[in-house]
Formats: structure tokens, C-alpha cells, sequence
């Protein structure tokens, strides 16, 4: 599926050059700066074959400064198709507990600790003016890679692809050849499942991870 996302990207941004000799006011391409908060809901619900049902629950956030670069074609009614990728990691968050317990034969006791990562976010998004004013609504949908990093005693979490769709809102305010942007927007993400690397009975993590962005950017 991500494959399909950059490929529908690229071939945007190749009709964006091709149609930009004809029609030039319709293509733009530019970047954002972003300030934005991810919150993340989860709970490890550890393996149940070695007598073990217990349920940790943790709650994270993280505020994270970055950037996107996009490419867009807007038509004369004020409906616009585009597509943005950013090309850096933004911290889900982290958690930390202490394990005081051996049972059977699972080496449970000690710290446990594991961070996440959104990366790899890519999104296709359209966006509509309001009436004759330079405001727009965003509607988008996203893809990316959650990583984890965890320290546990026989077994990993791994990573998991998601999608995701954006809500927002926005205005454009020209200046020279392009215009100054100032958007803010909602993603809600799929919820994620991570299965225990041994393959443990019911050892693995659930989460739900939700996103809120502001965005100052400048388009040619």
C-alpha cells in the first residue's frame, strides 16, 4: 500500500511539471514548518501461557517541531489535490515499569522499557476554498510506520504500518509569486496491534495513537 501511496505521489507531481507549461497558476509545490502533539493510548497485555494475565496500561505524549514537503494542483473552482511527505521521526512517546515477579518458567522481573516512532508519514490530501476567500478545508489520508524500541528479557514488539485520515483547516495569504499558509489539523490513526516476537500466548500491545498538527509553510 505504500508503494501505491508513492507512486500516486510521483505521478502528481509529474502532471504538476507537465501541466504547470500550460496552466502554471494551477501547480504549486512548497514546504511547512510543523508544531504538532501525539498522544498515544496502549496497554501490553503480557503472555498468558505461563499463568501470567496481567494488563500494564500507559497513556503518552510528545510535542514534536518538524517539517513536510508537498506538491499540489489546484483547478479554477478551488479544489485542490496534493501530496505531502515528511521526512523526519516524530516521538509517539515512552514508558518505563519494574517487573518483581518470576513466574513458571518466565524470566519476569526487572526493568522493561519501550519507546515509539511515527515514521515514514506520507499523505494524499484534497482541499476545497470557502466561497471567494483564500480559507480551505483539508481532508487527508495518511500512511506511516510505527518503530518501537523495547527492553525485554526473550522478546521484541517489531514495528507495524498504519493509515490514518486528517481533518483541518487552513488559509492562504499571497505574497509575490506564491503564498503564505497557516493550517492547523486533526489525524486519527488505525489502532495498532504488536505481537510478541516468540510468539507467546497473548503477550503483545494495543494501542490508538492520535495526532494534532499546526503548520506554517510558504508555496511557490
Amino acid at each position: 500500500m505504500k508503494n501505491i501511496t508513492t507512486l500516486i505521489g510521483s505521478l502528481l507531481i509529474l502532471c504538476g511539471v507537465y501541466t504547470s507549461k500550460v496552466s502554471a497558476e494551477g501547480f504549486t509545490v512548497g514546504a511547512n514548518g510543523i508544531v504538532g502533539a501525539v498522544e498515544a493510548s496502549g496497554t501490553e497485555h503480557e503472555r498468558t501461557d505461563a499463568g501470567d494475565s496481567g494488563k500494564t496500561a500507559h497513556d503518552a505524549g510528545a510535542i514534536f517541531v518538524g517539517a513536510d514537503i508537498f506538491a499540489e494542483y489546484e483547478w479554477s473552482n478551488g479544489l485542490a489535490l496534493g501530496f505531502s511527505m515528511v521526512p523526519m521521526d516524530a516521538d509517539i512517546g515512552s514508558g518505563k515499569r519494574t517487573d518483581t515477579v518470576q513466574i513458571a518458567d518466565d524470566n519476569d522481573t526487572g526493568d522493561r522499557s519501550a519507546s515509539a516512532e511515527l515514521t515514514d508519514l506520507t499523505t494524499i490530501y484534497a482541499t476545497k476554498t470557502l466561497g471567494g476567500s483564500n480559507s480551505y478545508i483539508l481532508l487527508g489520508y495518511h500512511q506511516a510506520t510505527v518503530t518501537t524500541a523495547e527492553t525485554l528479557p526473550n522478546s521484541t514488539y517489531g514495528n507495524a504500518d498504519i493509515d490514518g485520515f486528517q481533518f483541518g483547516i487552513g488559509t492562504k495569504v499571497p505574497v509575490g509569486n506564491g503564498a503564505i499558509r497557516y493550517e492547523i489539523s486533526y489525524s486519527d490513526f488505525d489502532d495498532i496491534t504488536l505481537n510478541s516476537s516468540t510468539g507467546a500466548t497473548g503477550q503483545k500491545i494495543t494501542a490508538d495513537v492520535d495526532a494534532i498538527q499546526a503548520k506554517l509553510g510558504f508555496n511557490f
